[in-house]
């Protein structure tokens, strides 16, 4: 009688734990909705408020290929690269927007939005379960994914970026975050469409951004990690093993296989922006490649908690990427990720984050260390906080309040919720009223140019007509501008 008795309390609990974790999964995905509307939607047809050189050109040939120019790399009037992921986005984007603001910032916000959401639906697949002993977790998952994602969605420097035209820079982390999540629940289950679509996801990675030409570095660290515990399997277990991994890579290099036989005919253009940017290029490192190397690192290192990105298209402010507490917790996981390094989640984080760094470590301009370089590491660096968030946690309610479980994890809930909610609503004032209205944004952004165009496209076009800008090209009317003939 008493056995069965606890067995009916114990599915009681068992039940009630599983309500108040579905409530919780809800609530999250319902904050952070809300949150990637209020912050990478609201106004997009106005902010940014204008269009810079760089998204110009790529507006230009979004128009081209609109026209029939297709590519699957484009190069352009100032001997630099753009990916074709970008510029096909872009080209979507004007079909269902004509050419506006919204259509140049639509794609970039999709991308910033899916990846929070991918960034949440990562955390939990990685930490919800206990590879080792198959034990489940799901708070922990939850509370990893969740904490990561939120904080990207509310950070300045995540809404800055998230609301640009460079839709390349946000798919390029959302696609390396669906791979992976793709790659490790499908090679969990044994899954042949799962691990067909993370193939799939990983051929589109070379198509967005630059720096996904390392995300190969990623998966061959990350694979060879396991060869150590492979010494104990049969060699025909280490061979079935294998054949999963063919799998991924052969679907990749199909999806992949035009723009690597692109690169294979046109072989300079592979390097075509990169080799601009070079820190060991002797020009740019006045003599001292290492140091200039060693000085590149650490101030993208510094990104995560000690100083900014000083460009106003990419921040506000010149603000740390982390601020004073989620670096303190982004450390405390890197630590705790380096001492569980056997576990493979630690272990993924830390390659991803120490590879998707090293195209920013490679790169380097006049204005100094560049966000949007390491934009390909972020999921890793916002997975890492809610790490250091949870190991802190539990090892505090370990220590202080092991005998108030509940009652600590609903204060600790609380007292987390309202410090995101705080940050959420500082990024929304910040964005809205500080940045928008900054005049170094105005003159990134040719704002009084656009008024121009927008005058300009309300006239009649006459022949024999002719407009004469400044630094034209630069501000873009190539991709606003309605037919008017014009010089500069």
């Amino acid at each position: 009688m008493v056995t069965i008795e606890r067995s009916i309390r114990i599915g009681r609990l068992a039940i009630e734990e599983c309500f108040l974790l579905r409530m919780a999964t809800v609530g999250i995905l319902l904050a952070l909705a809300a949150a990637v509307v209020l912050l990478r939607f609201q106004r997009l047809d106005e902010l940014p408020p204008g269009i810079p050189g760089d998204e110009n050109r790529a507006g230009a040939a979004a128009l081209g290929a609109l026209q029939g120019e297709h590519a699957v790399f484009f190069t352009n009037q100032v001997n630099s690269g753009e990916d074709a992921w970008g510029i096909y986005a872009l080209a979507l984007s004007t079909l269902l927007f004509g050419r506006t603001l919204l259509a140049v910032h639509f794609p970039t916000a999709l991308g910033g939005a899916g990846m929070v959401f991918a960034v949440f639906w990562l955390g939990r697949l990685l930490f919800g379960r206990e590879e080792e002993c198959r034990q489940a977790t799901p708070w922990r998952g939850l509370i990893v994914g969740g904490v990561g994602a939120a904080l990207m969605a509310v950070s300045i420097n995540m809404t800055v970026l998230g609301r640009t035209g460079y839709s390349k820079s946000t798919f390029m982390p959302l696609l390396l975050t669906l791979c992976l999540g793709l790659l490790w629940w499908g090679w969990r289950e044994r899954s042949w469409r799962r691990m067909a679509l993370a193939g799939i996801c990983a051929g589109l990675l070379p198509y967005t951004y630059t720096p996904a030409r390392f995300a190969p570095f990623l998966f061959l660290f990350f694979g060879m990690s396991f060869l150590p515990s492979l010494r104990v399997f049969a060699l025909e277990k280490a061979g079935r093993e294998l054949r999963w991994a063919a799998s991924f890579l052969g679907v990749a290099g199909l999806v992949a296989a035009p723009l690597l036989i692109h690169f294979a005919l046109n072989p300079e253009h592979f390097f075509l922006r990169s080799k601009a940017l070079w820190v060991l290029d002797p020009t740019r490192s006045r003599g001292d490649p290492l140091g200039a190397f060693l000085v590149n690192v650490w101030e993208h290192v510094s990104l995560l908690g000690l100083s900014g990105d000083p460009a106003p298209r990419q921040n506000y402010g010149g603000r740390p990427m982390l601020n004073p507490a989620e670096a303190l917790l982004f450390w405390f996981g890197v630590g705790i990720a380096v001492w569980r390094w056997q576990w493979p989640a630690y272990r993924l984080l830390l390659i991803w984050l120490v590879t998707m760094m090293f195209p920013a470590f490679l790169a380097t301009d006049l204005l100094g260390p560049s966000t949007i370089r390491i934009l390909g590491a972020t999921p890793a660096v916002y997975l890492i906080v809610g790490v250091g968030l949870w190991e802190a946690y539990t090892s505090l309610r370990e220590r202080f309040y092991r005998e108030r479980g509940t009652g600590a994890a609903a204060a600790a809930g609380l007292v987390i919720s309202v410090a995101i909610l705080v940050q959420g609503i500082d990024t929304y004032r910040t964005y809205n009223y500080k940045w928008a209205f900054a005049p170094e944004v105005h003159r990134e952004y040719y704002t009084p140019w656009l008024n121009v165009v927008q005058a300009m496209n309300e006239q009649p076009s006459k022949a024999g007509d002719l407009y004469l800008f400044p630094k034209f090209g630069a501000f873009g009317h190539e991709y606003l501008g309605s037919g008017h003939k014009v010089g500069g």
